[in-house]
């Protein structure tokens, strides 16, 4: 009896966290592709969205993804330190190759806790950007005849 109340109520966790994932992909993906046209109204509901998934992820997220999301906001704060400081816009932006690992990364630890497969998807999940980036193998040079 005992063992099946545990069982439920890790199939409910799971089950929680499968719906928090979505909710952080559903976000990465506007992100990405709204990065051209990207207009302040668009931003701060992302970042809004962003804050509403922070108050559930810190519940049911492994430490792995918890500290994956804690690299990217790291890295996000920085460079908003750097655009504060007037470094340009443009400079900042050639980062971004940086910026989609951290994403990838994220998603990487979110499937692995999930019981998700992840072998094939490159170092921390950089594959995962391959059906998002139009410039993939641009930001991610590779060796024309592996096109894993």
């Amino acid at each position: 009896m005992l063992y099946e109340h545990k069982k439920q109520l890790r199939n409910k966790a799971t089950e929680e966290r499968r719906s928090i994932y979505s909710t952080f992909s559903d976000i990465m993906i506007d992100r990405i592709r709204y990065q051209e046209g990207m207009t302040e109204e668009l931003l701060n509901d992302i970042i809004n969205r962003m804050f509403n998934f922070y108050k559930d992820y810190l519940l049911y997220a492994s430490t792995d993804v918890i500290n994956a999301i804690g690299d990217l906001q790291q890295f996000m704060f920085q460079l908003k330190e750097r655009l504060d400081q007037g470094e340009d816009p443009e400079s900042i932006d050639k980062e971004s190759s940086k910026l989609y690992l951290k994403y990838s990364r994220i998603i990487y630890e979110m499937r692995e806790d999930l019981g998700l497969p992840v072998k094939e998807l490159g170092e921390h999940g950089k594959h995962i950007l391959k059906s998002f980036l139009s410039n993939y193998y641009s930001l991610y040079p590779q060796n024309t005849t592996d096109l894993k």
